[in-house]
């Protein structure tokens, strides 16, 4: 992606009118910010390179919101606005025509069907429409899903994760088995920061229940995102189930800070080496 990137900025320094591609799926991912830090990251290197005014950056996410949290999604639109990155909702990446260079999506959205007299509403119909977007740099997130030795096995679900209670992260079937993380059907709940809260949840209920007890120990939901917005500059997204803003420290979440550069850069690393794979963090 590196070299791609430089390759991306070099034709806009040559003064080629260029354009970016950059997309989110319609499954959950490692970590929801990571499509739009490459955007970010992308515009940042332009910046360095006195080329922006030649390059057209473009998101195309699944979703139908720029982040699940209302406060950081009002957040990134007025940075994207800033920036002068464009973004389109409800688009999923279906192919690539590497020759012509186009990606190809499927646009959805829904409109009012009949009216249903039994319900006393209208339908609701879905609509599909597939758009073609030029690139000559192209960023793809895949779809993401838990591996098939476990998604696919008894203990997994047709959706391909592992159904758990979303707060004693118990299995809904399985009473003698758990899971955390990426393989765990948690929303929102796909980075390391959830699990670092996940874990000590586990331990307590699969102690409980070896002991013979019922798990009582509940994850609340916690998440963080550090969305790296500029070189030097990140958002400290946090939050939990109550889709609200849950920050740690007392300063505005939603605005972008150097101090939590150096934190994802210089601390992230060994709290993970030397707090959370030793349970101390």
């Amino acid at each position: 992606m590196w070299d791609q990137m430089q390759k991306f900025i070099k034709k806009a320094k040559d003064g080629q009118k260029v354009k970016g591609v950059f997309t989110d799926p319609n499954t959950a991912i490692k970590c929801g910010g990571a499509p739009k830090k490459v955007m970010y990251l992308t515009n940042s290197r332009l910046n360095e390179a006195k080329a922006r005014a030649n390059a057209e950056l473009t998101f195309y996410a699944d979703s139908g919101k720029l982040f699940g949290v209302k406060e950081y999604a009002d957040a990134i639109e007025k940075q994207f606005v800033a920036r002068d990155m464009k973004w389109n909702l409800g688009h999923n990446l279906t192919a690539v025509d590497f020759e012509k260079k186009i990606a190809i999506f499927d646009k959805h959205w829904e409109e009012q069907g009949e009216f249903d007299k039994d319900l006393n509403e209208y339908a609701k119909v879905t609509k599909h429409l597939d758009v073609e977007a030029p690139f000559d740099f192209l960023h793809v997130t895949p779809p993401q899903k838990a591996p098939d030795e476990i998604g696919k096995s008894p203990i997994g679900s047709a959706k391909g994760w592992v159904p758990v209670d979303k707060e004693t992260l118990q299995h809904v079937k399985y009473k003698n088995i758990f899971a955390i993380g990426d393989i765990a059907a948690v929303p929102m709940a796909k980075t390391g920061g959830s699990v670092r809260k996940q874990y000590k949840v586990l331990v307590e209920n699969l102690i409980s229940v070896m002991e013979g007890k019922e798990p009582t120990a509940k994850y609340a939901g916690y998440t963080v995102c550090p969305l790296i917005t500029d070189i030097g500059k990140v958002m400290l997204a946090e939050f939990d189930w109550s889709a609200k803003p849950t920050p740690s420290f007392p300063l505005d979440p939603t605005q972008e800070r150097y101090i939590w550069w150096l934190m994802k850069v210089y601390l992230l690393k060994p709290m993970t080496q030397y707090g959370m794979l030793s349970g101390k963090a």
